[in-house]
Parts: structure tokens; sequence; C-alpha cells
């Protein structure tokens, strides 16, 4: 589960530097919210038991993989 927290707190933290560094731009906190919402509902299940046992899958593991991805490399290229 350590690994997934690190993973949703470099998309929380990737999130928030985005916001600072383009916070004069327009829809800023939309695109904001597309890169920290999936780092903060992904920790929030690697709280809960439920929530482990689903991210145990291979599934799961390639799933937050591809979002955690998508979401980096949104924040990397919106303007």
């Amino acid at each position: 589960m350590n690994n997934y927290r690190m993973w949703s707190y470099s998309m929380i933290a990737i999130g928030l530097i985005n916001l600072d560094y383009q916070r004069h731009q327009a829809h800023v906190l939309g695109n904001t919210a597309l890169i920290i919402l999936p780092g903060i509902i992904l920790l929030i299940l690697t709280f809960f038991s439920a929530g482990r046992k689903m991210l145990e899958t291979k599934f799961a593991r390639i799933t937050w993989l591809v979002i955690g991805l998508a979401s980096i490399a949104f924040a990397f290229t919106n303007h």
C-alpha cells in the first residue's frame, strides 16, 4: 500500500505545483482538479480494507498506473 500512497502523494503534489505555476490561466482549477482528484481517490482507497483488496488485483495496478501517468502527463502539457 505504501507504493500506492506515494503514487497518490505525487499526483497531489504535482497538481498543487501546477496550480501555483498556472494560477493566472483560465480554467486552472478545473485542470488542477483533473490532476489532484485521482490522487485523492487513490489515497482514500488505501485506507479502507475493501479498497486495499481491490488495489491488490493486477487490473487495478494497471488501471492506476494509466490514470496516474495520464494525469501527470496532463499536468506537464496543459497550458
